[in-house]
C-alpha cells in the first residue's frame, strides 16, 4: 500500500512539474528582460559574425545603407573582443525604455534599448549628421600627413568630426598643424581639438581636448598651430573632433593635416 503511495506522489509531483514547464513559455517577460536578450543576441552575433543578424536587432543612426553598416560591423569585430562584454546591470525607464549598463575591459557603458513598432531595437549612434558624414567617408590616408581636414563657418556649440580615418602606430601620439579664422579682429577664432576612435558603439574620446584661440592666417604657414595628442593606443579608425568655441556666435573658418609616426 505504501508503493502505490509513493508512486501516486511521485506521478503527481511529475505532473505538476510537467505543467511548470509547459507554462514556462506563455510567461510574460519583464521589459528589462527583454532588453537585455536583444543586447546579448548582438553581442553573440558579432562574436559570431553573423553581421545580416545583428543589424537586425540594432537602430544604427550611423549607417543609413545596409551594406555599408554591415561593412563596418565587419571592422567592430576584428577590432573588438566583443566575447569579453557582459551585461552587468539594466534599468527600466518606462515600459518601452530600457537602459542595460555592460561591462567592457575600459570600464561600463550604458546602452538604450526601444520598443518601437512592437520591436525592441538596441539603438546606436548619437543621431549627429555630422556623425553619419565623417563616417560614411570611404577615404582613408596612410601617408605622413595622414588626415586633411577644412572647416567651414564653425559656429560656437557646432561639432564636427574630420572626414577620413587614420590610423596611430608604436608612437601613441597624433598631432595636428592648420589655420582657423574668423575674419574679424574683436572675434578671435576659437576651436576646440580633440581625437576620437569611431568604436562599435559610438565615438570614444581618448586625449584631453586642446582649444586654440586666435587668427592665424592661411597664407602665413610659419604662425600656423600645432599641437600634439600622446597617450593614444596603437589601432585605427581614428578622428579629430572640432567644438566650435567662437564668442558670440560668429563663424569661423580652418582646415589643417594630422600626421603620425
Amino acid at each position: 500500500m505504501k508503493k502505490i503511495i509513493a508512486s501516486a506522489g511521485v506521478c503527481l509531483m511529475l505532473c505538476l512539474n510537467v505543467g511548470i514547464v509547459n507554462a514556462a513559455p506563455n510567461t510574460k517577460l519583464e521589459p528589462e528582460q527583454i532588453a537585455q536578450e536583444v543586447v546579448e543576441d548582438y553581442l553573440t552575433n558579432m562574436k559570431n559574425k553573423n553581421f545580416t543578424e545583428a543589424i537586425k536587432l540594432v537602430e544604427d543612426s550611423r549607417y543609413p545603407d545596409q551594406n555599408k553598416q554591415i561593412q563596418k560591423y565587419e571592422d567592430y569585430s576584428e577590432e573588438t573582443d566583443f566575447s569579453g562584454i557582459k551585461v552587468i546591470d539594466t534599468t527600466k525607464l518606462t515600459d518601452k525604455d530600457v537602459i542595460v549598463t555592460i561591462k567592457e575591459q575600459e570600464g561600463n557603458t550604458n546602452l538604450n534599448v526601444i520598443k518601437k513598432d512592437n520591436e525592441w531595437k538596441l539603438m546606436l549612434g548619437d543621431g549627429d549628421q555630422a556623425t553619419t558624414q565623417a563616417l560614411n567617408n570611404d577615404t582613408f590616408s596612410i601617408t605622413s600627413a595622414v588626415d586633411f581636414y577644412e572647416l567651414k563657418g564653425l559656429t560656437n556649440g557646432t561639432i564636427l568630426y574630420s572626414d577620413n580615418a587614420f590610423s596611430v602606430g608604436a608612437s601613441n601620439s597624433a598631432t595636428i598643424k592648420g589655420w582657423q579664422n574668423s575674419g574679424i579682429g574683436s572675434a578671435k577664432a576659437s576651436f576646440q581639438y580633440e581625437v576620437v576612435q569611431d568604436v562599435w558603439n559610438g565615438w570614444k574620446p581618448w586625449s584631453v581636448p586642446v582649444t586654440v584661440t586666435g587668427n592665424i592666417s592661411q597664407n602665413s604657414t610659419s604662425d600656423w598651430y600645432t599641437r600634439s595628442f600622446n597617450g593614444i593606443p596603437a589601432g585605427s579608425n581614428y578622428h579629430i573632433k572640432f567644438t566650435g568655441k567662437t564668442p558670440n556666435n560668429f563663424p569661423a573658418d580652418g582646415a589643417g593635416n594630422v600626421y603620425v609616426n
